[in-house]
């Protein structure tokens, strides 16, 4: 195969000329976007599933899409949101396969966990940066598949434009979801924990971690 100058190590391809190339079926190109967004199509495939393997069965599903869809992208929107909504696409349709992946919303051990993660056994010692993921992913487990993935997108980094093309709906329903989301997570959530997610304004600061092993 071929070496594509404008693919070395030394030039920043962009998103965009990656899957171009991958449109013209380079697989170097593949690579590099298939590294690229493993990890983070991983992490948000993960928390929406709850389940490795279905997850690792989805993301290489979603990129396999990418190898042979690059060809249809039109550039309506930014690579990273057409991948994105690809993944959440899948995602739904493996939780609507087996519906055992939305099991942990009645599991009352885990909404207990989200509630009250060790407090009583070490309430000085709780709020520690890994206390606070604990509390913050559990809690996150019990939001309904839409609201959860918005959080998520959203804790990813993507704005509500962005979120509104994944997810195939207007801007205004990605507000509204994000709003009963925060609402739930503030019933389930200890005060430390609403303060490490979100600013002085309410607006969401938690980086998404991958803790996901």
């Amino acid at each position: 195969m071929t070496r594509n100058r404008a693919l070395e190590p030394t030039a920043e391809a962009s998103d965009q000329s990656l899957l171009s190339s991958v449109a013209k079926k380079n697989e170097e190109a593949f690579e590099r976007l298939y590294k690229r967004y493993y990890h983070r199509v991983m992490q948000f495939v993960l928390r929406m599933l709850r389940d490795r393997n279905v997850a690792e069965e989805v993301v290489d599903d979603t990129m396999y899409a990418v190898w042979n869809g690059a060809e249809r992208f039109k550039g309506n929107s930014a690579v990273s949101t057409w991948i994105f909504g690809i993944a959440y696409r899948r995602a739904l349709k493996a939780i609507e396969r087996d519906r055992r992946f939305q099991s942990f919303e009645r599991d009352e051990l885990a909404i207990e966990r989200a509630v009250d993660c060790s407090d009583e056994a070490n309430p000085e010692n709780v709020a520690t940066a890994e206390d606070l993921r604990c509390h913050i992913d559990a809690a996150i487990g019990q939001l309904s598949d839409d609201h959860r993935s918005v959080m998520l997108l959203t804790l990813m980094g993507h704005s509500y434009e962005e979120i509104s093309k994944i997810v195939e709906c207007p801007s205004n329903t990605v507000k509204t979801r994000m709003f009963y989301a925060r609402k739930k997570l503030r019933g389930m959530l200890p005060d430390r924990a609403i303060l490490a997610l979100t600013d002085a304004k309410g607006r969401s600061k938690w980086e998404v971690h991958t803790h996901v092993s």
